[in-house]
């Protein structure tokens, strides 16, 4: 996750801050920094929403609640981003050899494609299992 350090012209103090997802701020997700999809380095992993680094999701103070929340989300899309990722770059390894991932063996590529599909929106971290 990526979280900036800015100062603050008032306190004159650093404050940590973090990039929440813009879309919804009755409920607020830190955005993940991820090379799950081509073009988009920030996921949301609540709604979605896939943007580039540049204007990303909104800067907020990096608060305890929003740590914790991040972090969890990190840990239930974990198998979800990998299986992402592996699909889509352009060469994985396979038993200590460089191959597309076109070329992983199908029982792999079924598997991955069914972690892809398994992730389910709308979810609020605190309701996942």
């Amino acid at each position: 996750m990526h979280n900036p350090e800015e100062v603050s012209l008032i306190k004159g103090e650093k404050n940590k801050m973090v990039k929440i997802c813009s879309n919804h701020q009755y409920y607020k997700v830190p955005l993940i920094y991820t090379y799950a999809w081509n073009n988009y380095e920030y996921w949301c992993p609540f709604c979605g929403c896939h943007e580039g680094m540049l204007g990303a999701g909104d800067d907020v103070d990096d608060t305890e609640e929003l740590k914790k929340r991040g972090k969890s989300y990190e840990k239930a899309t974990e198998e979800y981003l990998h299986a992402r990722s592996t699909l889509i770059c352009s060469e994985t390894k396979w038993e200590e050899k460089w191959i597309k991932p076109s070329e992983l063996p199908e029982a792999e590529k079924k598997r991955l494609f069914e972690l892809q599909d398994s992730w389910k929106l709308n979810r609020k971290v605190e309701e996942i299992k």
